[in-house]
């Protein structure tokens, strides 16, 4: 039906039939294939001794690689100046790592065969029966040089393009590659295979430089020495690494809230969470002054002045004048969806006291601040030590006795040492 929609003769056979069960075109060896087969399809026929499982005899379970082999077996031989056939096809990404009953085993022996000649994995949600992601195998008899289709020779190399991020969502659950993607790909293929690699440092299609050069993030020309230290895993992510990333020079602080959902939290910060106002939720981070936090966007992030220590700022959030006023600012329903709105609270005005007056209310709390923040990390510690001994006393693996702790493989540690 595909090649009756495109007007394409074909000779299907005499009559319907199995491929797997009896193949209609035994003495068929092609220049070309191109094909889309079943997707890890493990209701199909297959016979041990088939003269096709060249690579090794493909999973019951499982016939990606039954139609791998099917393809190779039908690809023309290469020959004096001809590279032989080349096939191309799709098949979901499983079939580039899978290890399940052989089937990495059949991958090892198609890499170290040098078959392998470009990989190509494909975003998501390109078709209209399934969203999963698929991949591209492009697979050749020979990897000499071919002056008739002008090849050079790639022979010990395979070409990684990872194309996951190309590609255009046309409605919510179908992606689309446009022009500009296909035409990304194949180029970056057909440089690859034509010319040798480029050694000037700039990408393939820049002016002065036609020539191929890996790009980071997205292709990588890796020889089979890299595959075979990977675990014969075709999988173009583990090749072609991370895209680069130029540093645009914005401060730290106000990258972190434009690229993620976090606020930069400083040591003069105090935080008020959004949520359900009722519960007055306020926090004095204990901060090193030479350190840099993020919260999340659910808390409102106040930073004191010079002059106004947030000491002060935390004892007048946490007053009851300031809560009664704070609750009249509350917008949703019920519950937790109720919040505050930080413009609301910009607006509010609050009287600050002069200067001196702050510096004696701090002088005075600060060292209350300092004590609960210090029984706060002595009780975690307390915490994390009896979490840690606990469990080892229980099972025996530490024993009690008289002041001392005791146990076969590790020295005696006296309770009085153990300072917090």
């Amino acid at each position: 039906m595909n090649l009756a929609l495109r007007g394409i003769e074909a000779d299907f056979g005499p009559e319907h039939a199995d491929t797997f069960r009896r193949d209609l075109h035994p003495d068929l060896r092609a220049d070309y294939v191109l094909a889309n087969p079943p997707f890890n399809d493990s209701d199909w026929f297959r016979k041990d001794d088939d003269v096709r499982w060249q690579f090794g005899v493909p999973p019951k379970g499982n016939a990606n690689f039954a139609w791998v082999q099917h393809f190779i077996h039908h690809l023309a031989p290469a020959g004096p100046g001809t590279a032989g056939g080349m096939a191309g096809f799709v098949l979901a990404n499983g079939s580039m790592s899978s290890n399940q009953s052989g089937e990495g085993d059949i991958r090892r022996a198609l890499i170290d065969g040098d078959l392998v000649d470009c990989m190509v994995a494909l975003p998501g949600q390109l078709f209209y029966s399934t969203q999963i992601p698929v991949c591209l195998w492009f697979l050749t008899k020979s990897k000499k040089a071919d002056a008739k289709r002008g090849f050079r020779d790639r022979r010990k190399q395979t070409l990684f393009i990872d194309a996951r991020k190309l590609g255009t969502l046309i409605d919510r659950v179908h992606r689309e590659l446009l022009e500009a993607d296909l035409q990304k790909i194949t180029s970056t293929y057909h440089l690859w295979r034509s010319e040798l690699p480029s050694t000037s440092g700039r990408r393939a299609g820049d002016e002065g430089n036609p020539g191929y050069v890996d790009v980071a993030g997205f292709c990588k020309s890796a020889t089979t020495a890299e595959i075979a230290a990977h675990g014969h895993v075709l999988t173009p992510g583990r090749y072609v690494g991370a895209e680069e990333v130029e540093d645009d020079g914005d401060p730290f602080e106000e990258k972190m809230p434009r690229l993620s959902n976090k606020f930069t939290v400083t040591p003069n910060s105090v935080l008020l969470s959004k949520l359900n106002p009722h519960i007055p939720r306020i926090w004095l981070p204990d901060l090193h002054a030479s350190r840099r936090s993020v919260c999340s966007t659910e808390f409102m992030v106040a930073c004191s002045k010079p002059g106004v220590s947030r000491e002060y700022l935390f004892s007048l959030f946490t007053s009851s004048a300031f809560a009664s006023v704070y609750g009249t600012l509350v917008t949703g329903t019920t519950g937790s969806h109720q919040r505050i709105r930080p413009e609301s609270v910009l607006d509010m005005n609050i009287i600050i006291p002069p200067p001196p007056l702050i510096k004696c209310f701090t002088a005075v709390t600060k060292p209350m601040f300092d004590s609960i923040n210090r029984n706060t990390d002595q009780s975690r510690t307390l915490a994390t030590l009896r979490d840690t001994l606990l469990p080892k006393l229980l099972s025996g693996e530490l024993s009690f006795t008289r002041g001392n702790f005791s146990a076969k493989s590790v020295p005696q540690v006296h309770p009085t040492t153990l300072k917090v």
